[in-house]
């Protein structure tokens, strides 16, 4: 059973317990980046994702910036979600869309102009 005073802003505050003898399943303290890598290649392996792609941390972090970005979601609040710092930061992150990128050649070189 889980804390009452558990919340899902506390969702990563809970560790296992491997002490058999405990009478509590779960330890009060913040899960740790090697634990969370650890999931997070557990659940890619569930999900099918491809074995020769790696998937890190890092990489969902880039993803989701992306995704933010293409849904025009503002960097400030981008910057609330991913636990950024900075503006130049996310700039970093995120890339040019094919979709974006071909509107940029469709303006720059008209299919019906002639030159």
């Amino acid at each position: 059973m889980r804390p009452s005073d558990f919340s899902s802003k506390h969702l990563f505050n809970l560790a296992i317990r491997t002490n058999d003898t405990a009478s509590q399943w779960f330890l009060r303290q913040q899960s740790g980046v090697n634990k969370l890598g650890q999931m997070l290649k557990a659940m890619a392996k569930d999900a099918g994702f491809l074995k020769h792609k790696r998937i890190t941390n890092h990489s969902v972090r880039k993803f989701l910036v992306q995704k933010l970005r293409n849904a025009n979601i503002p960097p400030t609040e981008t910057m609330a979600i991913t636990g950024h710092k900075n503006v130049q930061s996310i700039t970093n992150y995120s890339n040019i869309s094919v979709e974006q990128q071909q509107k940029c050649s469709f303006l720059l070189s008209p299919v019906n102009e002639t030159i």
